[in-house]
Order: structure tokens, then sequence, then C-alpha cells
């Protein structure tokens, strides 16, 4: 099972792994932000990673941590968030965001390509990007609007938006 912590006495978050069973944790990767996706094969995943205040990185590693490769990088006033490898371990879909708001788009790993996957802009982030199992959605936590954040499904390839939930009161990030 793998984990992400932030704490202050980290400075930045932090990668750990424990064994199913039980145990005690490894440290698998520090200097990395919030979410991670796995390749399908589980033998590598993508991360982001901040420098500073002003410049993004997104970047591949192996299941322990060891072979970093960045992919791509971001300077302000646009930079990098959340990440979901897809089902066909062909594309990554990230967040692009910046003071305007948060965007989705996706590098074809073959050539390094990216796009944008929609116009739609949401406002207050976007995360838990999660593909559903056969490649023909992603689902996401966010908010198109100031106020509380809803549950959303994005077509692939086609960019069609979906909300899914419409609780006034929003949804927490847990």
């Amino acid at each position: 099972v793998y984990y992400t912590i932030w704490s202050p006495s980290l400075s930045k978050g932090a990668l750990f792994r424990v064994p199913t069973l039980g145990g005690e944790p490894q440290k698998i990767k520090d200097d990395l932000n919030g979410q991670i996706s796995f390749a399908p094969d589980g033998g590598r995943f993508v991360f982001t990673r901040s420098i500073g205040d002003f410049e993004a990185q997104m970047i591949i590693a192996n299941a322990d941590g060891t072979n970093e490769e960045k992919l791509l990088e971001a300077k302000a006033p646009d930079l990098l968030d959340s990440v979901a490898w897809s089902p066909d371990g062909n594309r990554i879909v990230y967040e692009g965001f910046s003071v305007f708001g948060s965007r989705l788009f996706e590098m074809q790993l073959e050539d390094r390509s990216t796009r944008q996957i929609t116009d739609k802009v949401w406002c207050c982030g976007m995360h838990h990007l999660t593909w559903t199992r056969d490649g023909s959605s992603l689902i996401f936590y966010g908010s198109d609007r100031q106020g509380p954040g809803q549950i959303w499904q994005l077509e692939y390839p086609s960019g069609q938006v979906k909300q899914l939930t419409n609780d006034p009161e929003g949804f927490g990030l847990s």
C-alpha cells in the first residue's frame, strides 16, 4: 500500500509504502505534491513536484522511487498538479492551473505530445483524478465556480463533462 504525507517536518510531501499485512512503512520518495498514479503494470508511477513557487515538474519513477524521468516542466503563471495514468498505459492526464483556473490536459507518452482535453475551466482545482477501468472517462472532484466542490465525469476522448453530484454542502477531501 502506497500513501503520501505532507507535514511541516518533511517540508514537502513524501511517499511511503507499507506491506498489506502490516509492518514498518518505508519512505520511497521525498519532494512530491499530493496525488500519484501508477502505470497499469504497477512498475512505475507519475507525480508532480514544485520547484519553489514558480515552477512545477511532472515526473515518472520506478515503483521503488528510483530512476526519475522528467516528462514536463511548467513555469508560472501555468503550473501542474493532479495526475492520472491511463489504463492502457499510453497517456497521462494532468491538471494545468493558473490564477485563471484549472484545465485538463493529456500527454501521449510515445512522443510526449500534449493537448488540452476540454475547454471547461474549474476555479478551485481538480482532485483525485481517476480513470474508469475501461478508459472511457475520468472521474474527479472539483468546482467550476466559487462554492462547494462536486464530483465530475469527463468522457474521453470527447472531453464532454457531466456533473455527477449536486450537493449544496460539497464533499470534503480525504
